[in-house]
């Protein structure tokens, strides 16, 4: 933890409850926050949409402004705003939409990405199906672009990555499929529901964001910041909900295989963080962001091999 003692996150944490805020604070990251960004309430926002968005929203409004400012005048090149938050609860839903809304209000020329976590289908909360889908409709408005995330889909994935690390055949980069892949049990949670595996969803949702903005952190010859991502995906204002998959998911065992080829193929549909029925629908747009040296006289045949119907791949 050295290290990282010296670093502080440009970021607003949020959150209606204040023991979310106190349990992270006497975590390992809590050196990583300043405290000075931190807003928080007691009671929290009752797994209510409107509580979060139309009672905390207007009462924290000059608190989350004068925050988000701080942040970002601390930026030496601000390239827009990844908002983080969940659409089951009051807070995540309702003051997290409040907060897009603000943006766009206050930063109207700066790019506004938001990471939602949408609910399982079968969540303990009784009103979170009506919170994410009146946090949507505000996404649809607000968001310049949106990457959602579904914790059913995590399940299934970190329940295939455990079977297949288990058997030894966790490959760079495989599907994690086939006959001998884990069946998820339909719902959001973890097997067991233990610590270790709702650590394991979060960490395929952080590894994709933090692949998302790789190239904005580390140099490149061809890196692209998050706003050219935006101009190439995003065919019309409101069609902005983009649907993401990770390969490799974890490093194998033999690190050796990290350096045997890889096809576009290994990141599949089972692999995406948010498993939806779009099997009849129209891919507009694919983008391919690779994080290694690659030959990008062939990457573009490559994947436009893979879906020759829905669209072409766009190295970014």
């Amino acid at each position: 933890m050295g290290a990282i003692q010296s670093l502080k996150a440009r970021a607003v944490v949020v959150d209606m409850e204040e023991g979310v805020i106190q349990h992270m604070l006497k975590g390992p990251l809590s050196e990583l926050f300043d405290s000075q960004q931190l807003l928080y309430d007691v009671s929290g926002a009752g797994n209510n949409w409107a509580h979060g968005h139309h009672g905390y929203g207007p009462q924290y409004r000059d608190a989350l402004l004068g925050r988000l400012r701080t942040a970002a005048e601390a930026a030496d090149s601000l390239q827009g705003f990844l908002l983080l938050h969940s659409l089951g609860g009051g807070t995540g839903s309702g003051l997290g939409t409040y907060l897009l809304g603000l943006l766009e209000e206050e930063f109207p020329e700066v790019f506004r990405f938001s990471a939602p976590v949408f609910p399982s289908e079968d969540d303990h909360v009784v009103t979170s199906p009506y919170n994410a889908a009146l946090a949507a409709a505000c996404l649809v408005e607000s968001a310049s672009c949106v990457l959602p995330v579904e914790n059913q889909a995590l399940a299934a994935i970190s329940s295939r990555l455990e079977v297949a690390t288990a058997k030894g055949t966790a490959a760079a980069g495989s599907g994690l499929g086939g006959p001998g892949a884990a069946k998820s049990s339909g719902s959001g949670k973890p097997a067991g529901g233990n610590a270790a595996a709702w650590d394991a969803m979060n960490g395929i949702a952080a590894n994709m964001l933090l692949h998302l903005t790789s190239s904005v952190r580390f140099e490149g010859t061809l890196n692209t910041d998050l706003n050219d991502i935006t101009m190439n995906l995003v065919p019309f204002p409101r069609m902005h909900f983009l649907l993401s998959s990770l390969a490799p998911l974890a490093a194998p065992r033999d690190m050796a295989q990290l350096a045997q080829p890889r096809s576009v193929d290994q990141v599949s549909r089972r692999l995406q963080a948010a498993s939806c029925a779009d099997s009849t629908g129209t891919d507009l747009n694919h983008a391919a962001l690779y994080g290694s040296s690659v030959c990008m006289s062939t990457c573009p045949a490559r994947a436009i091999v893979r879906d020759t119907t829905s669209g072409a791949c766009m190295p970014c």
